[in-house]
């Protein structure tokens, strides 16, 4: 099943591009691979925080050439063959009116991130011509769209249509553009294609430059045309960033850092950059201050869970006592500061860092902890707590003295998910 592509998300600024499984452990990756870890905790979690952070590998759809491209003209048959969950498909493209498509899943969490900013323009702007269509793509079932939609109510307002898989708006509109991913959004002009964008990336005074006229739309094209340019080429900044990380080449990593510094000084990934730098240089009284230093906020939470998950997937000997033991007090903090984000998953990767740092004890306090925790949530939201039994033999690894891998962890995890979540 197609999934969130990482990649167009990437191209949006939105998501770093893949970081190698080795610089990062195999915990994340294979939890992230299994498709599950969103499925029974949301997107609220510690540790899908870190896994949409990290970026981990996920299905994308193929790449074909477009054909279907800024200038084409676009049919709206395919869009009326859909079953309408919400209101009416267009019946043609008004001159001077502005057709925003929006493709989405029900199984995609950025997409649904998304709903807000699109609902918000779409109440906003509709009555001056903005017109959005939710468009459900890549998706099985019309049942789970329709309970979904109903579910938002007047937060997702805008008409809404169920395409099913193979569709034709797939083919004629998503194959034919080249579309690899989603949430993705078409805005149309007089039935042409003006341009194609995330749809976080359409502001209000992109769709006031829209509405303005002829001159504003190309205004409004341009501004993204060339925003989309400037995150292609921090994304490959970051990218050589990531093999040089890679391959512990801390001076390639210094001169791609200060390059991502010129083009976004603000980007929240630029702490967990230079603290991946002093590590690799093992320069660790820097490090450490670094830790200790960094201001609280989201680039901190995301630097710490990253760090935390490759000290607890590292090596026993790839980082010194000392520092383990200011990564795992930093760590304690955030997550007892952070209560909307503490699950059970964040026991483990603790115990292991207090294991690590010589404080066996605590290790195994942390993990009893932690079982206790899976074994008392109760399902939320739909969504089934988190199976017990992988914590509980984490916890009685710990008690005989011995430190389960994450990796063990991680395969003992995906299998009970597996086998707890409900048959299609």
């Amino acid at each position: 099943m197609p999934r969130c592509n990482p990649a167009c998300h990437r191209r949006n600024g939105l998501l770093p591009r893949r970081l190698p499984p080795r610089r990062f452990g195999d915990f994340s990756a294979i939890l992230d691979n299994s498709g599950l870890l969103r499925r029974f905790l949301g997107v609220k979690t510690l540790l899908t925080t870190f896994v949409l952070a990290t970026a981990a590998a996920m299905a994308q759809q193929a790449a074909p050439e477009a054909t279907l491209k800024a200038g084409s003209a676009v049919s709206l048959e395919p869009v009326a063959a859909a079953t309408w969950v919400q209101g009416e498909a267009p019946k043609s493209f008004e001159p001077g009116k502005v057709y925003m498509f929006e493709c989405w899943a029900t199984w995609c969490g950025p997409c649904i991130a998304a709903i807000p900013h699109v609902n918000e323009l779409y109440k906003k702007y509709h009555a001056k011509g903005f017109n959005v269509f939710g468009m459900n793509v890549w998706e099985d079932g019309l049942d789970k769209v329709e309970k979904f939609v109903k579910a938002k109510g007047d937060g997702m307002s805008y008409p809404v249509a169920y395409t099913g898989k193979g569709s034709a708006f797939e083919t004629t509109w998503l194959k034919a553009a080249g579309v690899r991913g989603i949430p993705h959004a078409f805005i149309v002009m007089d039935g042409k294609i003006v341009f194609t964008s995330h749809p976080s990336q359409i502001t209000e005074s992109i769709v006031e430059a829209l509405l303005s006229g002829d001159e504003g739309a190309k205004k409004a094209a341009d501004e993204i045309n060339a925003a989309g340019a400037a995150r292609e080429k921090m994304s490959a900044v970051m990218q050589a960033y990531r093999q040089a990380a890679a391959k512990g080449d801390a001076d390639a990593m210094a001169t791609q850092m200060a390059e991502l510094e010129k083009l976004d000084p603000k980007n929240q990934q630029l702490a967990s950059m230079k603290l991946d730098l002093l590590v690799a240089k093992k320069d660790w009284p820097a490090a450490t201050k670094a830790i200790e230093e960094m201001p609280d906020g989201p680039a901190r939470q995301m630097t710490l869970s990253m760090t935390a998950s490759r000290i607890s997937s590292g090596a026993d000997d790839a980082y010194p006592a000392e520092f383990v033991k200011v990564v795992c007090k930093a760590y304690v903090t955030m997550v007892a500061e952070n209560k909307n984000t503490t699950s059970a998953i964040s026991g483990p990767i603790l115990a292991t860092l207090q294991w690590k740092s010589g404080d066996k004890d605590a290790a195994v306090a942390t993990a009893k902890a932690a079982a206790a925790q899976a074994a008392a949530a109760k399902p939320q939201a739909g969504r089934p707590s988190l199976p017990a039994a992988p914590f509980e033999e984490f916890a009685k690894s710990l008690e005989a003295g011995t430190l389960p891998t994450m990796r063990e962890f991680s395969e003992s995890l995906t299998k009970a998910m597996k086998a707890a979540a409900p048959q299609k």
